[in-house]
């Protein structure tokens, strides 16, 4: 409907039509590489990418080392965020 809109009016457009992105970790998987692979990919650009992980298919064996290293990751790259809260960074 949007697109056929902008063809009557003669505007160009583009339509992202980004599905649904899974994460599979299975019973083999590295976590730590995993949890790096994941948040660089849902952090990236704000998350604003039509491949940011969605959501994660996990093997219940790698599941609590997978959510540490994920934890550990995220505090690790926004380790500065809560000092600098309301504060101009130089």
């Amino acid at each position: 409907m949007v697109a056929k809109a902008a063809a009557v009016n003669l505007v160009p457009c583009v339509l992202e039509l980004g599905g649904k992105s899974p994460c599979v970790v299975d019973s083999s998987a590295n976590v730590t590489w995993a949890a790096k692979k994941m948040l660089n990919g849902k952090l990236g650009n704000y998350g604003q990418t039509c491949i940011a992980p969605d959501y994660i298919l996990c093997h219940e064996s790698k599941k609590d080392a997978l959510m540490k290293e994920i934890k550990d990751h995220f505090k690790e790259g926004y380790r500065d965020s809560a000092s600098t809260k309301g504060k101009a960074i130089n």
